[in-house]
């Protein structure tokens, strides 16, 4: 395969790399005991742009990438179990086709950065999804219905926005928690095209989201599954410090735990939303815990629950 060191630049244009990337030792790791990898290329810490391509038939790992910055146009990827392995690096696709890869997680695994995405492809993989670990959504950003989107652990920090447009899906981990600390998250589903955010696995679970010092609205959006939370008491929603504005939002098959949504010292305006559980759950429950702050209810239904508000000073 091709191996790119630290602060080398490469320029690929036309090429055809077939069973390349077969089981070796990449740095840092000990070369009596450490694991081998199966990647066709590998960029360290380089820069490198990739056109007019086909990246076929390879090892398990078409492309690694770490703290690198790669562009890669008008190329196809095609077979093995990742195309893409990034780690803390810049990455942008324009007019890319990836197919045929089957890790779980999708063919795109992307550590802690997010990449530019213009006219990619996914197609036929185990999931045709972009896999985002731990990322950070810095500045402005919208994701839209054009990909679906598996995450774990995504921050949302101070000075940031990220946009749901209409029909995007949100896809998260068992346990992963939205966290929007201090950054908006405006989810922006209309009736027809209402925003996802459920697990990943089918018939799984996720966690919650989490507002800190936020200004936000969530509109028209389907929660499917959430609650599995470590603290139960924080509930599907927990709202900190914050400004938040929940609009037609369907709660479906939520899993128990003790409160729902939890506000503290922050300004809640429900509208139209459905709080509780289909069968009344054998523990104490409660749709609104709310301490300090304010509450406007609108069009708000609590069903099969301990309490459907609980307030305290």
């Amino acid at each position: 395969g091709l191996w790119f060191d630290p602060a080398s630049v490469g320029e690929i244009a036309g090429l055809e790399l077939r069973y390349a990337g077969y089981k070796f030792q990449p740095p840092r790791v000990d070369h009596w005991f450490g694991s081998s990898v199966e990647q066709s290329i590998r960029v360290d810490g380089a820069t490198i742009n990739i056109s007019d391509s086909n990246i076929l038939n390879n090892g398990n790992t078409a492309l690694y990438l770490e703290k690198a910055t790669t562009t890669i146009q008008n190329t196809k990827i095609d077979q093995g179990s990742m195309a893409i392995n990034a780690l803390d690096g810049v990455v942008s696709f324009d007019n890319v086709k990836i197919s045929n890869f089957t890790h779980a997680n999708g063919p795109l695994g992307i550590v802690r950065s997010f990449p530019s995405f213009k006219n990619l492809q996914l197609e036929n993989n185990l999931f045709d999804g972009v896999f985002l670990e731990n990322p950070t959504f810095r500045g402005e950003t919208t994701l839209g219905k054009e990909l679906l989107w598996a995450l774990s652990y995504p921050v949302i920090p101070a000075g940031s926005i990220l946009h749901l447009a209409p029909g995007a899906k949100f896809l998260l981990l068992s346990k992963g928690i939205i966290e929007v600390n201090g950054g908006r998250l405006l989810v922006e589903g209309t009736v027809d095209e209402p925003v996802e955010i459920k697990p990943l696995v089918a018939g799984g679970s996720w966690g919650g989201v989490r507002f800190t010092n936020s200004d936000s609205v969530l509109e028209n959006v389907r929660l499917v599954r959430g609650n599995n939370v470590s603290n139960s008491s924080e509930g599907l929603v927990f709202a900190s410090n914050s400004k938040l504005k929940l609009k037609n939002i369907m709660i479906e098959q939520l899993q128990t735990g003790k409160n729902i949504i939890k506000s503290e010292n922050s300004q809640l305006d429900l509208d139209v939303v459905n709080l509780g559980y289909d069968v009344k759950p054998l523990t104490e429950t409660c749709a609104v815990d709310i301490k300090n702050g304010t509450l406007k209810l609108r069009s708000v239904y609590f069903k099969n629950l301990t309490h459907g508000l609980y307030a305290f000073l």
